[in-house]
């Protein structure tokens, strides 16, 4: 599930924002989900995997910390809260 990684590309419309996109890559029926070490001022975010629901459910492992990170917000139109709380709580435990 793990071996081969398939990139997404940047969304080329506003509609495709609501679909998966860079940073995430799929494999077998899993995420893959690290942000570039640009993109991250205070510090590199270790990589998590997993997957996301389409209300804003997650669950995710974080293999540096051997983590599980699970939630949810239920709104149909949250999808990409799990992409903007992740690396932010990954900061507060790389912190700690």
């Amino acid at each position: 599930m793990t071996i081969h990684w398939n990139r997404f590309g940047f969304p080329a419309s506003v509609a495709e924002l609501r679909l998966p996109s860079y940073p995430i890559q799929y494999g077998l029926g899993i995420m893959r989900f690290e942000l570039a070490r640009g993109l991250t001022p205070f510090g590199k975010i270790p990589r998590v995997i997993g997957h996301t629901g389409s209300t804003g459910s997650w669950l995710f492992y974080c293999p540096m910390y051997d983590l599980y990170i699970a939630g949810t917000v239920d709104q149909i139109h949250a999808g990409a809260v799990p992409y903007r709380l992740i690396p932010t709580f990954l900061q507060i435990l790389r912190k700690r």
